[in-house]
């Protein structure tokens, strides 16, 4: 027959209710992430790539960069839902 202990009524609810606390009060990783404003997008022969940027500066560069290596259809789309091809980026530079 099971016995009830102190342990089981005082001692482990209290251990369970402090690491709940400490882990409730820790930050989460959601609270560090960086929300992404432009995406980009571009193919080659093999792959799709899709990159995140946070400024414009950033989206262009990386958009820039696809194309130099030889990515085609390659775009950006604006935090507001714009999508820019290539014949259009000078929007972002203006």
């Amino acid at each position: 027959m099971y016995q009830l202990r102190l342990a089981d009524w005082i001692v482990r609810p209290a251990i369970d209710l402090l690491l709940l606390l400490l882990v409730s009060r820790w930050p989460s990783r959601m609270d560090r992430t960086v929300q992404l404003q432009y995406l980009i997008s571009g193919n080659n022969r093999y792959v799709r790539v899709n990159l995140g940027r946070t400024t414009a500066a950033g989206a262009l560069m990386t958009a820039k960069q696809l194309l130099q290596e030889g990515y085609m259809d390659v775009k950006i789309c604006t935090p507001r839902g714009q999508i820019l091809p290539s014949d259009e980026f000078g929007q972002l530079e203006g």
